[in-house]
């Protein structure tokens, strides 16, 4: 048994030296740091990286954007142009265990602290780089925001309404992909840096780090060599997979995917004789005839509310769900009671809300609750805890290296 019996964080111990900016990284070493890890945000001193000024909310001062990436982070500011600030740097890096960049392909080379530079002087370092397109290849230098990555690894071509044209998901898959695979990625090497004593490089992109997304409809294109088809919430293979519009003006979606749920469906709806009629007797006649299957049903969810529907649904066994909108969501009995909506307090913000962690570890506490860092509000802090002088942490501060 461990000499301390108090449950601990999973990453306790683990330091990360964060240089990654925007969402793709940030997602990913939120991650880390919600469960324990120590991640040091390294910043350009006076604006911060770019996630503080993006997109049109904000709050107190922050961006929304900023807030909801970096909790139980520390922000270190420190000029990497400058040789003074490098030095700073290389000094962390000799104390850590993950060093993160999303910077473009060769910049971080430029700069004199690309995995050749930094595994010289920490042979144990875990060195993780997220890209847009890969770290070399004819895309390498192509500019990846989560809309391009979509269109270019297929999200778009099947989201959208079935005589509508391609559409962007409404959230960033391929930014919180990116960072996913990154964790996956992150883990993997520490745990073989466990087995071997050295670390390694760990490279995605997000372009292929979106690519597994497409599971399973890859399978239905590589198998027939036809394009799936947009179907706006329907599923292509399987029917009745889609939401209905409810006399209220709500939403319910419903998955019927087997034959099973088909006769719940009829039977919870108390119209036993769909499944005798020879249209919709199984999946492959139902997806053949959808157009005749979904007017049927179409009028018989108008006829009642979504709580009406859903309440029929659930007592059949059917498989349902509302349509839920933020709101919606945001305030769902269960959410808030297993803090998926968690309130943290901020020194300009105040208490401020977001999305908790999804994960639940049976010997270790729920993920931690720091508020994102005020920019460089670590930076003397850990100065001094690699043996800077006070002095010399005012002298980087008058050179504005820090």
């Amino acid at each position: 048994m461990n000499a301390r019996s108090e449950k601990r964080f999973p990453l306790e111990g683990i330091r990360i030296i964060d240089l990654s900016h925007m969402m793709a990284g940030p997602s990913c070493t939120l991650m880390l740091a919600d469960q324990g890890a120590e991640v040091i945000k390294v910043e350009p001193p006076g604006r911060g990286e770019l996630s503080r000024s993006v997109g049109n909310v904000y709050v107190g001062g922050e961006s929304t954007v900023y807030l909801s990436l970096n909790r139980n982070k520390k922000s270190l500011t420190l000029d990497l142009k400058h040789p003074k600030g490098k030095e700073v740097l290389l000094k962390l890096v000799k104390t850590a265990d993950v060093f993160m960049e999303n910077m473009r392909p060769g910049a971080i080379d430029r700069l004199g602290l690309g995995y050749e530079d930094l595994r010289k002087i920490n042979a144990r370092l875990v060195y993780c780089s997220i890209s847009g397109f890969g770290q070399k290849g004819r895309y390498a230098h192509k500019t990846a925001m989560d809309g391009v990555v979509q269109a270019m690894a297929g999200v778009m071509s099947v989201t959208g309404e079935e005589d509508g044209g391609p559409c962007r998901a409404g959230v960033n898959i391929g930014d919180i992909m990116g960072g996913l695979m990154a964790v996956q990625g992150i883990l993997m090497a520490l745990l073989s840096r466990e087995r071997t004593g050295v670390g390694q490089k760990v490279e995605t992109s997000l372009f292929y780090a979106t690519m597994p997304a497409l599971l399973p409809r890859e399978g239905e294109f590589f198998v027939t060599g036809e394009l799936v088809p947009r179907r706006g919430s329907a599923m292509p293979n399987m029917e009745p997979c889609r939401a209905l519009k409810t006399k209220d003006g709500k939403y319910a979606l419903i998955y019927v995917f087997n034959e099973s749920f088909w006769q719940n469906l009829a039977r919870a709806l108390d119209h036993e004789e769909w499944t005798a009629d020879p249209r919709f007797k199984t999946n492959s006649d139902r997806v053949r005839n959808r157009k005749e299957l979904v007017a049927i049903l179409e009028k018989e969810f108008a006829r009642r509310t979504r709580d009406e529907i859903l309440k029929l649904l659930d007592e059949g066994d059917v498989p349902s769900a509302p349509v839920y909108d933020f709101r919606e969501l945001f305030s769902d009995p269960q959410v808030v009671e297993d803090e998926m909506v968690i309130e943290l307090p901020h020194p300009t913000v105040g208490p401020y809300k977001t999305v908790g962690n999804p994960l639940w570890f049976s010997n270790a506490p729920r993920a931690r609750k720091n508020p994102p860092p005020l920019l460089g509000q670590h930076t003397e802090e850990l100065l001094a805890e690699i043996g800077y002088s006070e002095e010399e942490i005012k002298a980087l501060k008058a050179e504005k290296i820090i």
